[in-house]
């Protein structure tokens, strides 16, 4: 059943006419221009779209549309525009924090883009790659692999390109490569009136002139609907070598951190923390994982180093000699660095993996942690960044005042230790069930919030803002950056149509 627009232009315009004749109108129109396969309405076809992964956050909404080109898009937005109907963008709908999800209100419409999938250009002399804002990230990374080139970004989720920008994601390559920003050369996006911005280039920085597609980057859909990005794409690398070490502690990982990254010079290209109980987690939850034979420690380091055949070090040769067996310079330097990191008390253990199979398999016990985790039972998730220095204090006051909250909490805490970003989570204890461990939510969110707060850290990381953290951002928002991110968004979007009520309020 539909509900009143209460911001529709077209209500006040046409009142004499009644809400389901405006609205009858509107996805009649919708219809004609798509076909009737591609306007979502019934509450059958609508329900998966309407929640994301963890249940958390659930909306109703107008229709479901489902685009297939940028002309399309424009259209349907144009068409939303008259009638004031507001519009959230969504892609692969993996997002956590409710970014791509309706209000409870009835009143907004989705544009699904999962049918701009098709890649515009692979150009790899220049090294970038054009391609529309629906295609999954694993199949970017391997069409790059195809043409002998890499596009770093790695997640666990099968997201989509489009949302990866609108969030601006991270991932497990971030410490070398940098957040998906760093990888756009050009945007192309539709504006919340229809008009189209044609932003697609590979020169990636713009003179003296705005870079107007950061405006974009990392907003959650507020300002347009990306449906195409131009992204840069690097050398495959020619060596990869990966690691699993056992620590004893945090604090460990931060000196071992430290020491590597000093020695590598930039070639480590991961440093994921992992806890004893997530590989429980997923050796119990997840079939056909693989186990490490490195003890039963508390802690452990998961590192990758990566290196390039046309990058030398120092003038050396990339490929040494060691007891004729040919070695890489990193693989070379990092076996020096687990050498010295084991003499000295650092690491505890240690396994190697250079085949494409070994890393997969170490890999795959850091990826399958969140779906562990969730079949485990009930989980509350704090994605926090903060100086990595300070992450050892984090992690103790943390599990040291949830436990008082929760007794018998099982810490899940993981993440991209390399860059300070780290996954704060919590499962339920064993003899507690789900929904009354999921009532401590709000308490242990002013906990972790609190604490990360007075540790120099922001809690709003790869996952962006969202629903989930609207409120809290523009609490400790600085009022000046509000002020200038409202202005621009009533500027660009002035009737509030663009993913209304995320990230902040009008």
């Amino acid at each position: 059943m539909f509900v009143a627009i209460s911001s529709a232009s077209c209500v006040v315009q046409k009142r004499e006419m009644g809400i389901f004749d405006v609205l009858d109108d509107f996805l009649g129109l919708l219809t004609r221009k798509l076909g009737s396969e591609n306007v979502l309405i019934s509450a059958n076809e609508i329900a998966p779209y309407l929640v994301e992964p963890r249940g958390i956050f659930k909306g109703q909404a107008v229709a479901v549309v489902r685009p297939a080109s940028t002309e399309e898009v424009s259209e349907v937005v144009k068409l939303a525009y008259s009638f004031g109907v507001p519009i959230v963008p969504q892609g692969g709908n993996t997002g956590l924090v409710g970014g791509q999800i309706p209000d409870a209100s009835g009143t907004e419409m989705i544009i699904l883009l999962e049918r701009l999938d098709k890649i515009r250009e692979l150009d790899v002399n220049a090294g970038t790659i054009t391609v529309e804002a629906g295609v999954p990230l694993n199949v970017l990374r391997k069409l790059a692999i195809s043409a002998g080139k890499c596009f770093p970004l790695s997640l666990s989720s099968n997201c989509s390109i489009g949302g990866n920008i609108a969030s601006n994601a991270g991932g497990s390559s971030v410490l070398a490569r940098g957040n998906i920003r760093d990888l756009v050369s050009g945007l192309e996006v539709v504006l919340a009136d229809g008009r189209l911005w044609k932003g697609l280039t590979k020169l990636g920085r713009y003179g003296t002139c705005f870079d107007l597609k950061q405006l974009f980057i990392g907003t959650e859909g507020l300002f347009g609907v990306i449906t195409a990005a131009t992204l840069d794409l690097l050398p495959a690398p020619d060596c990869v070598v990966t690691a699993l070490c056992a620590i004893s502690s945090p604090s460990m990982a931060v000196r071992f951190f430290e020491y590597l990254h000093l020695r590598l010079r930039g070639k480590l290209v991961s440093f994921e923390l992992l806890p004893r109980f997530a590989l429980e987690l997923v050796r119990s939850h997840i079939s056909g994982s693989w186990d490490p034979v490195l003890g039963n420690h508390l802690w452990y380091i998961l590192l990758e180093v990566a290196s390039y055949a046309d990058v030398g070090c120092n003038g050396h040769n990339d490929v040494l000699s060691r007891g004729g067996e040919a070695v890489c310079w990193e693989q070379h330097q990092l076996r020096c660095g687990l050498d010295y990191a084991y003499s000295t008390g650092i690491i505890l253990d240690s396994i190697v993996a250079f085949s494409p199979s070994e890393r997969a398999a170490i890999w795959r016990v850091r990826e399958f942690i969140p779906e562990a985790q969730s079949r485990f039972g009930g989980s509350i998730k704090h994605d926090v960044l903060l100086p990595i220095s300070n992450i050892p204090r984090l992690i103790l006051d943390a599990c040291e005042q949830v436990e008082r909250i929760i007794p018998g909490v099982n810490p899940v805490i993981f993440g991209h230790l390399g860059n300070g970003n780290i996954h704060l989570n919590f499962s339920q204890p064993k003899n507690m069930d789900r929904s009354s461990f999921l009532s401590y939510r709000n308490a242990l969110n002013d906990t972790i919030h609190d604490l990360v707060f007075s540790l120099g850290g922001s809690v709003f990381a790869e996952h962006g803002v969202g629903r989930a953290k609207r409120d809290l951002f523009c609490r400790t928002s600085q009022p000046v950056e509000l002020e200038m991110m409202r202005a621009f968004k009533k500027v660009v979007d002035p009737k509030n149509l663009m993913n209304p009520g995320k990230m902040f309020s009008l």
